[in-house]
C-alpha cells in the first residue's frame, strides 16, 4: 500500500483544478535544503495524492479515496468560494479529521475571504464535555486552520505567490519551522545565483576571452550580482536586528557596503546604509533596553545567569555543557561539561565572589574557575537540587540527605537525613538570607526547615498539595512561603490547582493560605521593602498580595504563561517574562505597567536574569540566548534645563545656536551648539509658548504664545522689542522665511508682518476653513473654505487674485518658487501653472484622504501624505505614481530638504522622522523625534522628555567608522561567512 505525504482535496473547477496540479508538481519536485534534510532525514517529498492522477480505474471511487485518506499524513484543502459547495471535499475533510485529527489539515486560500472560502468543517471542531450529572454535551469550537494565502488578480499572480507560500505547507509536512525553511530556501537560491554569476564573470575577465564590450557587459553582470548580494545582506541584517543579534547585524550591513566609497569594489545600496544606521542605533534617544548580542547554541537552553559585576553570563545548554560568555562583545570564554542532557533552571549559579560556577552534573556536582576554565572540585553522588548560601561560603545539596558543602574545596561539612521522604524526593531547596536556615520542599507535600548552625531539623510544615514546587524566605528572615500544586493526570487540559502558604520562619506557625482552584502557581517572592507583600504567578497572571490581610493588591495578566519573575533589589518594580517572548515591567508603587519599557523577543522565553544594567534571556526552542542593554546613540549630548517635556525647537540660520520650549512653561531656552551649554532663558511671556524661531538675521527671537501674542525679542539682551495681538486662534502658518504669520480666528484669517509687528490683512468671510497656506515667495495666501472653494489672496492688497470654485478642494501646496500649485480634492489632485492658473495635470485619485502635501526640492515631484501614514510620490509633469514611502508612525507633517536637495527628511506630526535619498526615495535612517536639523546637515536637534538632545548626522563613512569602533576586533567568522553566503 502506498504511503502518501499529503492528500490534495479540491473542487474540480477552474482555477482550483490548475492550482491543484501546480501544487502537486511543486510538492513532489521540491528539494529540501541540506541543513534541514540532515535534521529530518529526508531530501524530498515522497508521494502526494491527487485524485485525477492517483486513482486506479475502479468502480468504487469513494472506496479508493478513503484508502488514500487512510494512508495520507496530511490533508491539503484548496479553498475558494466554490469549496464549501463541494460535498465531496467536505466529506474528505470530515473523514480525514476522524482518521488523523484536525491538526494535520492544511488550507491553501486561492480566492475569496476565509469566512466564505473555508468550509465549516475546517473552521470548527466538536468538543465533548461531561457535566456534574454525567451528561455528555457536544459543542463546536472555532479554530483557525493553518493556511497559506496565494490570492491574486489572476492565475499568473496566484502561481507566482505559490512559489513562496508553498513553504508554509511544507514546514509542517517536513516537521520544521516555517521561518527556518524560508531562510534556508532563500539562502540556497542566493548562493546559487552568486556563485554561478561571480565565478563565470571572474573566469572570463581573468582570461580575457571577450572583447572590451563583452568585458564591460560582464562587469555590469558582476555589479548586478554583487548588488543583489548587498541587498540580501542588508535584508538579513535587518532580520537579525529584529531577532536580537545587533552586533552580527552591524557586521552584515558593513559587509554589504563598499570598503572604499571613492573606488567601490561593490555597488553602493541605500538599504545597507539604512540597515547599518538601525543596527548601530545611530539616532536612538531613549534609555530603553535593546537586544545587543545573540548567543547561539546547538541545542536548547534551560538556564541563564548574569555575574554580579555584569561582565559575564553563563548559559546551561541541553548539549551537556555550560557556556561562559563575555557580555561586552559576546565572546565565548569557556565551556564546562556537566555531561547530561538536562539541568533544570536554578541548579547552576555564579559563586558570590564571581570567581567560579557551581552546578549539578550527571555524576553529582562540580565547580569551575571562570578565569582559567579549570575544574576546582567534583563530588560524586546523586543530587537533585543545589542551593547557594547567601554567605557565599557554602552550598546545599539534596538527595535523601541534606548535605552542606564548602564552596571553595567541595568538602562536605555535614549531612542530615530528610525525614518522611520514604520513596519521594526533594522538589525545592532554599536558604534564608543569612544562611542560618534552609528549607526543603518534597513531593510528599512537606516543607522541612533545618538549622544549619546547630545542624538539626527544626520543624516540618504540611502543604496543601503533594508537589512543593518552590520556596522563599522573606528578606527579614521572619517568614517562609511555599507553593504546592496538584495536577489531574487523567485530564490533559487541566491547568491544575495551586496553594500558597506562608508561615512564621521562627516557630512554623501558619500565617496565611491562598488557594487557586483553576491553575497551578509558582515563584513566591517577598518584597525586599515589606515582608507582608508577596508576589507569585498563576499561569498567565502575576499576583501581588498582602500576606497579613490576604488582600489582592495587583494582578498583571499576560498573553501566555509567565516563566520568570524578578523583583528589583529596591523593591520598586516587577519584571515578568512569558513564553510568548514578552518582558513586561510593573510598578509596585501603583500597580501600573511601564509599557514603554516592554520588550519582545521573537522566541519563547525559557529563562531570564537581570542585574548590573543588563537583562539576559534564553530560549530552548530557538537555541539562542540574548543580552539586552540600555543602548543609546553614540556621540549624543543631553542638555538639561527644562523641567517638563519639550514641545519643539529650532536652529538659528547659521546653526550656532538653538532655541527650545516646552509644554508648560512661559519660557524659551537658548543654547550654544558649539559649547553645548545653555546661554540664556527668555522669560516674561504671558502664556505658554506655542512656537518660536530666530529671525532671518539671527539677532532676534520671534515668539508666539497661547495668549495670542506675537512678540519680538532682542537676542543679545532678551528685551522685548515689540508685540502684536493675533487674538484667539485655532491654527496658524508661517511663510517660508518667517517674516509673515497667518492665524485662523473665529471668523476668518488674520495676517501679521512679524518683523514690523503689524497687521497687514484681515479676511472675515470664513467661519470654517479646510486649509490655508502661504505661497513659496510669501506674497500670496491660499484659503480653502469648508465648502471646498479655494481663493488666492494678494497679501499686500487683500484682493482675490484667483478662485478655484468648482473642484471641492481640501488641501493645497506651493512649490519653492511659487510657479506651481497643487490642490487635493474629492476627485484627486490638480496641478496648476501659477502664471496662467491653467490646469497642467490631474492625478486621478478619488477619495484620497490627503493630510498634507509638499513638492520636492526642484518641483518635479509631489509628495502626498495620506491618513494611513504613507507618503505617495507623483511625477508633476505626467501625474504618474512613482513611489510609496512607508515607515512613519504618524501622518506626514512636513518635509525638509538638505544637501542641495539630495537629502529628504520627512517629519511626522509628533516629530518621528525618516531620512531618504531624494533622488530615488530610498530610506537612509529613521529617528524617533526631530525638532530641527541645521542648514549644513551636521547636527540634529532632538529631545527625550525634558532633555534637549544634540546628535551628529552621519554620512556613510561616519556610520562605518562608528560601527568599527563599537565592534572592536569582532569580525565575521569563517563559519558565519559560509552561513551567510559571503564569497570573497
Amino acid at each position: 500500500m502506498k504511503k502518501y505525504e499529503a492528500f490534495i482535496s479540491y473542487r474540480h473547477t477552474e482555477p482550483d483544478k490548475t492550482i491543484a496540479e501546480k501544487l502537486h508538481k511543486m510538492l513532489e519536485t521540491f528539494r529540501v535544503p541540506s541543513s534541514i534534510a540532515k535534521k529530518i532525514g529526508k531530501r524530498k517529498i515522497n508521494r502526494i495524492f491527487r485524485d485525477r492522477d492517483e486513482l486506479p480505474t475502479s468502480s468504487n471511487l469513494a472506496s479508493s479515496i478513503e484508502v488514500a485518506l487512510i494512508n495520507a499524513e496530511y490533508l491539503i484543502v484548496i479553498c475558494s468560494p466554490r469549496t464549501p459547495q463541494s460535498q465531496w471535499v467536505l466529506k474528505e475533510i470530515e473523514t480525514f479529521s476522524k482518521l488523523h485529527g484536525h491538526g494535520k489539515i492544511l488550507a491553501l486560500l486561492i480566492e475569496g475571504e476565509p469566512s466564505e472560502s473555508f468550509p465549516e468543517q475546517l473552521r470548527f471542531i466538536p468538543k465533548q464535555t461531561i457535566n456534574d450529572d454525567g451528561i455528555i454535551t457536544e459543542e463546536l469550537i472555532e479554530v483557525e486552520p493553518l493556511a497559506a494565502d496565494i490570492r491574486g488578480k489572476n492565475l499568473k499572480e496566484m502561481s507566482k505567490k505559490l512559489k513562496t507560500e508553498i513553504l508554509r505547507l511544507l514546514a509542517p509536512i517536513l516537521g520544521c519551522h516555517y521561518d527556518d525553511l524560508k531562510q534556508r530556501h532563500r539562502e540556497r537560491f542566493i548562493k546559487r545565483v552568486v556563485t554561478v554569476s561571480v565565478s563565470a564573470a571572474l573566469f572570463f575577465l581573468a582570461f580575457g576571452s571577450f572583447s572590451a564590450w563583452q568585458a564591460l557587459k560582464l562587469k555590469l553582470q558582476v555589479d548586478k550580482t554583487l548588488r543583489g548580494q548587498s541587498l540580501y545582506l542588508s535584508d538579513l541584517s535587518k532580520q537579525l536586528l529584529e531577532e536580537g543579534d545587533r552586533r552580527t547585524a552591524m557586521l552584515l550591513a558593513l559587509e554589504a557596503l563598499p570598503i572604499n566609497l571613492e573606488h567601490p569594489e561593490r555597488p553602493y545600496v541605500e538599504e545597507a546604509e539604512y540597515a547599518l544606521s538601525q543596527a548601530l542605533a545611530a539616532y536612538k534617544t531613549d534609555y530603553y533596553f535593546v537586544s545587543d548580542i545573540a548567543l547561539n547554541h546547538r541545542k536548547g537552553i534551560t538556564d541563564i545567569k548574569i555575574s554580579d559585576d555584569g561582565s559575564k553570563v553563563f548559559t546551561v545548554c541541553n548539549d551537556g555543557n555550560i557556556y561562559l560568555w563575555n557580555t561586552e562583545n559576546g565572546e565565548l570564554l569557556h565551556s564546562f561539561p556537566y555531561d547530561t542532557t538536562f539541568i533544570d533552571e536554578g541548579n547552576t549559579f555564579f559563586t558570590k565572589d564571581g570567581t567560579a560556577i557551581v552546578s549539578l552534573t550527571d555524576r553529582g556536582a562540580a565547580a569551575w574557575d571562570i578565569n582559567s576554565g579549570t575544574t576546582l572540585w567534583e563530588l560524586e553522588g546523586y543530587f537533585n537540587h543545589i542551593a547557594l548560601n547567601p554567605d557565599g561560603k557554602t552550598i546545599a545539596l539534596s538527595s535523601d540527605m541534606l548535605h552542606l558543602i564548602d564552596i571553595k574545596t567541595g568538602t562536605e561539612l555535614f549531612s542530615l537525613p530528610i525525614s518522611n521522604l520514604d520513596d519521594g524526593y526533594v522538589y525545592s531547596l532554599q536558604f534564608n538570607n543569612d544562611g542560618s536556615k534552609i528549607a526543603v520542599g518534597t513531593n510528599n507535600g512537606l516543607t522541612l526547615v533545618f538549622d544549619t548552625i546547630n545542624q538539626k531539623e527544626l520543624y516540618s510544615l504540611s502543604c496543601t498539595y503533594e508537589y512543593v514546587y518552590s520556596l522563599a524566605f522573606s528578606h527579614d528572615g521572619n517568614k517562609i512561603a511555599a507553593v504546592s500544586n496538584y495536577f489531574d493526570t487523567s485530564d490533559p487540559l487541566s491547568k491544575g490547582k495551586g496553594s500558597l502558604q506562608i508561615w512564621s520562619a521562627n516557630d512554623g506557625s501558619a500565617l496565611a493560605t491562598i488557594h487557586v482552584d483553576s491553575s497551578s502557581i509558582k515563584y513566591p517572592i517577598f518584597s525586599p521593602k515589606d515582608s507582608n507583600i508577596v508576589i507569585f504567578t498563576e499561569d498567565e497572571i502575576v499576583r501581588v498580595i498582602n500576606a497579613t490581610t490576604k488582600e489582592m493588591l495587583y494582578s498583571f495578566t499576560h498573553g501566555d504563561a509567565v516563566h520568570s519573575v524578578i523583583v528589583t533589589k529596591d523593591g520598586d518594580f516587577i519584571v515578568a517574562a512569558t513564553y510568548d517572548g514578552n518582558i513586561q515591567f510593573y510598578s509596585l508603587q501603583n500597580g501600573m505597567e511601564i509599557d514603554w519599557w516592554r520588550l519582545y523577543q521573537n522566541t519563547p522565553i525559557r529563562s531570564m536574569d537581570m542585574g548590573n544594567g543588563l537583562i539576559a534571556t534564553a530560549s530552548s526552542n530557538a537555541n539562542k540566548a540574548y543580552i539586552w542593554k540600555m543602548i543609546e546613540a553614540p556621540n549624543l549630548t543631553r542638555l538639561e534645563g527644562h523641567s517638563t517635556s519639550i514641545r519643539s525647537g529650532k536652529f538659528s540660520n547659521d546653526g550656532k545656536k538653538a532655541l527650545t520650549f516646552d509644554y508648560d512653561e512661559s519660557a524659551i531656552y537658548v543654547w550654544d551648539i558649539e559649547q553645548k551649554t545653555l546661554i540664556s532663558k527668555l522669560t516674561g511671556l504671558e502664556g505658554v509658548v506655542v512656537d518660536a524661531c530666530f529671525d532671518p538675521t539671527d539677532t532676534k527671537i520671534i515668539s508666539l504664545s497661547e495668549d495670542g501674542y506675537l512678540r519680538l525679542w532682542e537676542l543679545s539682551t532678551l528685551k522685548e522689542l515689540t508685540s502684536i495681538p493675533a487674538g484667539e486662534f485655532t491654527d496658524y502658518r508661517y511663510n517660508a522665511d518667517g517674516t509673515f504669520a497667518a492665524f485662523q480666528t473665529g471668523d476668518g484669517i488674520k495676517v501679521l508682518d512679524i518683523l514690523q509687528c503689524k497687521e497687514v490683512l484681515t479676511i472675515s468671510d470664513y467661519s470654517f476653513i479646510s486649509d490655508f497656506l502661504f505661497s513659496g515667495n510669501g506674497n500670496n495666501l491660499l484659503v480653502i473654505d469648508w465648502d471646498g472653494n479655494a481663493y488666492l489672496y494678494d497679501i499686500q492688497t487683500g484682493e482675490i487674485i484667483h478662485s478655484f470654485s468648482d473642484l471641492i478642494l481640501r488641501k493645497g501646496a506651493f512649490n519653492k518658487d511659487s510657479t506651481l500649485l497643487a490642490l487635493a480634492g474629492e476627485n484627486g489632485i490638480y496641478l496648476f501653472d501659477m502664471s496662467t492658473f491653467k490646469e497642467i495635470c490631474h492625478i486621478e485619485a478619488p477619495n484620497l484622504s490627503v493630510v498634507s502635501m509638499a513638492f520636492n526640492y526642484n518641483g518635479s515631484d509631489l509628495l502626498v501624505g495620506l491618513d494611513d501614514k504613507t507618503i505617495q510620490v507623483y511625477d508633476v509633469k505626467t501625474g504618474q505614481w512613482k513611489a510609496e514611502l512607508t515607515g512613519h508612525r504618524n501622518n506626514l507633517s512636513h518635509c525638509i530638504y538638505r544637501e542641495a536637495g539630495n537629502l529628504l527628511i520627512t517629519i511626522g506630526e509628533y516629530g518621528d522622522s525618516i531620512f531618504w535619498n531624494a533622488s530615488n526615495y530610498k530610506k537612509l535612517a529613521q529617528i524617533d523625534r526631530i525638532l530641527d536639523i541645521d542648514s549644513h546637515s551636521k547636527t540634529i536637534l532632538s529631545s527625550h522628555n525634558s532633555e534637549v538632545i544634540l546628535m551628529p548626522h552621519y554620512d556613510t563613512n561616519a556610520l562605518k567608522e562608528e560601527a568599527r569602533k563599537q565592534l572592536g576586533n569582532r569580525e565575521l567568522s569563517e563559519e558565519e561567512k559560509i552561513k551567510y553566503y559571503i564569497i570573497e
